[in-house]
């Protein structure tokens, strides 16, 4: 390639605030490995940040874009820690102005991005999601008759914010923990049954057909005095001691029966919200049941992170990961633009 031809310019997308929240932060470091794994790649790669006065001024933001005229964004813009939902706002600013760009479109990120509705979809569809209800301000439902231990988490956040060691909850406390919950999290929680046991997260590239990369499993049982499940801090604080608590991918000796499901409900899910690109299905299995917990559509991809340690297991090095990424991008905007033709010449 030209280096110098802007027809291989690809711009990295990503969150500019001043925050203090180590979720927000990791998107920098995400932001120098896809840098970095695209001058490898000899892409004219510029970063391309978003501040919170651009998405004031999107007739700005908007003119940045043109006067760039890439080949396509790579878009690690996550919104802010103050407004979670500008990842949309974004996303849909490529897709009206035409600008291909990486992973998941503006209707998956705004479904997943809201728990509430990624549980309706998965249920129309069929697919097993642990039983909850939605909690918003002035409307708590009664939960009578509901045994626990429960699941509490905020209905419209992602990086595992707002979930702690006080996210679990047993059923004498479920009423209060609720009310404190909906405090910090106005936007509405989710209470959910727990389902304890080993978890399951999906590693997942491409349009539909996917590409499975790897099924990685955390066996809780292996940490007996810990939480049966990651918080935000377990994530993002090294001093935090589940912070060690790691996936591994499955061995040969996990029952391939199980191992399919958990592959199959997966794709079921990832099809079912429109996923593109790249995303992580997490899941949990009871009585051999398989069960979504969330879809996380354009996960952490940086150069350490599980994501990119499920490529590995298939042989894609990391700049492999990152053009992968590109390429499915790029062909998911042609297919649209396809489409786009045809519609037209039906009607004319």
């Amino acid at each position: 390639m030209n280096r110098h031809s802007h027809f291989n310019t690809v711009l990295v997308a990503y969150t500019e605030e001043k925050t203090d929240r180590e979720d927000m932060l990791d998107i920098i470091r995400c932001r120098d490995s896809v840098l970095s794994a695209l001058d490898a790649l000899d892409y004219q790669a510029n970063p391309f940040p978003v501040k919170p006065d651009d998405l004031v001024d999107m007739p700005s933001l908007a003119s940045r874009l043109f006067e760039a005229s890439p080949l396509c964004v790579f878009n690690l813009f996550e919104g802010f820690s103050f407004d979670s939902l500008a990842e949309v706002r974004f996303c849909s600013l490529l897709e009206m102005m035409d600008i291909p760009f990486t992973g998941n479109g503006s209707y998956t990120l705004g479904k997943c991005l809201n728990k509430a509705h990624t549980k309706a979809i998965l249920i129309d569809h069929g697919i097993p999601v642990p039983r909850g209800w939605v909690a918003l301000p002035g409307k708590i439902p009664s939960f009578n008759g509901v045994r626990g231990p429960f699941f509490i988490k905020p209905c419209q956040e992602d990086g595992s914010v707002g979930i702690d060691a006080t996210s679990m909850v047993k059923d004498e406390d479920l009423k209060e923990m609720v009310s404190r919950k909906l405090m910090e999290h106005p936007r509405g929680i989710i209470v959910e049954e727990f389902l304890p046991g080993q978890e399951f997260n999906v590693g997942i590239l491409g349009n539909d057909p996917y590409e499975i990369q790897s099924v990685s499993m955390l066996d809780y049982s292996r940490w007996p005095h810990r939480n049966p499940f990651l918080g935000y801090s377990s994530k993002w604080d090294p001093s935090d001691g589940d912070f060690h608590m790691k996936f591994v991918d499955l061995d040969g000796d996990f029952p391939v029966l199980i191992r399919a499901r958990i592959m199959d409900t997966a794709l079921k899910a990832g099809r079912a919200l429109g996923c593109s690109g790249y995303f992580r299905v997490d899941l949990r299995e009871r009585n051999g049941e398989i069960y979504v917990l969330e879809i996380n559509p354009n996960p952490d991809i940086n150069v350490d992170s599980g994501l990119a340690r499920q490529c590995g297991t298939r042989g894609l090095s990391y700049p492999g990961m990152v053009e992968s990424i590109i390429r499915y991008g790029l062909s998911a905007f042609e297919e649209k633009s396809i489409h786009a033709r045809n519609s037209l010449e039906r009607v004319y």
